[in-house]
């Protein structure tokens, strides 16, 4: 049964039952709740005075919004075994910009933010290792920051690192030119 758009009545019109069961009656069993035929199911705008019916979601779904029309979608893409890249890469003094997808092709270039853990070691203290999003990375970022403070000792960080264009920054700070950092860079999943 389709929706009857709703004339416009005015003071001393005759309204009749007829009137009544199309308008009110059969619009409601049209739309809600006649539409649906499942538990869990949604209603949403597929275009101008138009409605379609979304699916319930499966169990961990969250949802999303693609092509034009809401959907349902996992939250977050898990890569067990993880992803590895750059193991043991040493880095500069200064930041490296890295293309996700380029970087790994597992990652895809719509990918929004990269679950990831980074473990760093250097043999010179108060070396400061810090990924984030490309063009926010600096001394004082907060997204993954690990602060080399015992020489040799490795130390682990992992986070929601947000990607700006599909990249993300790696940055040695907190010391001088020519200043190195073993970085293992490791991604658990992605947005």
């Amino acid at each position: 049964m389709a929706y009857s758009p709703v004339p416009t009545v005015a003071t001393g019109d005759l309204w009749t039952a007829s009137n009544h069961n199309t308008y009110i009656r059969d619009n409601f069993a049209a739309g809600v709740p006649g539409a649906f035929t499942a538990a869990g199911q949604m209603v949403y705008s597929s275009g101008a005075q138009a409605a379609a019916i979304l699916a319930a979601p499966q169990a961990g779904q969250v949802l999303g919004y693609n092509a034009g029309a809401p959907g349902w979608k996992l939250p977050l893409t898990v890569f067990l075994p993880p992803l590895g890249g750059y193991p043991g890469s040493l880095y500069t003094y200064g930041t490296v910009t890295v293309t996700a997808n380029t970087w790994n092709s597992n990652i895809p270039a719509t990918a929004k933010a990269l679950l990831m853990s980074i473990s760093c070691q250097s043999a010179l203290q108060y070396l400061s290792v810090n990924v984030g999003p490309t063009g926010h990375v600096n001394v004082n970022s907060r997204c993954l920051r690990a602060v080399l403070d015992n020489s040799n000792i490795y130390h682990d960080r992992m986070g929601l690192v947000p990607l700006v264009n599909g990249q993300f920054d790696v940055n040695v700070a907190n010391g001088k030119v020519g200043d190195q950092a073993v970085v293992m860079i490791t991604v658990w999943g992605y947005l």
